[in-house]
């Protein structure tokens, strides 16, 4: 338990950088999370408990950018290569012609 509380601060770290606002909501957030868990003993639960620090882990990684205000109105995002996928969303079937892709003109 202890190193996937490590992991998880470690992350909202890189993640939030110097949103001080940001990182402090985030570490009270792992906190109470990890205080209500803390006496479970329970090896399914615990796996539950992992695998769901595991999937915030990613998606903060893979889909939380932060944006820094350059100028009053005027935002800088800086995507980094931890949000880039090579993962492509599979092509939705066509359903008006049975599955079938191929059209008569």
């Amino acid at each position: 338990a202890v190193s996937k509380f490590r992991q998880l601060m470690r992350v909202q770290q890189k993640v939030f950088g110097q949103d001080h606002a940001a990182r402090a909501v985030a570490r009270r957030e792992i906190r109470e999370n990890f205080s209500l868990n803390k006496n479970e003993t329970d090896p399914a639960k615990l796996s539950v408990l992992y695998a769901e620090v595991d999937d915030v882990c990613d998606f903060l990684l893979t889909k939380v950018a932060q944006a820094q205000e350059k100028d009053t109105g005027v935002y800088e995002l800086k995507i980094e290569q931890r949000h880039c996928t090579t993962q492509l969303a599979p092509e939705p079937e066509d359903k008006c012609c049975g599955g079938s892709h191929s059209h008569a003109h």
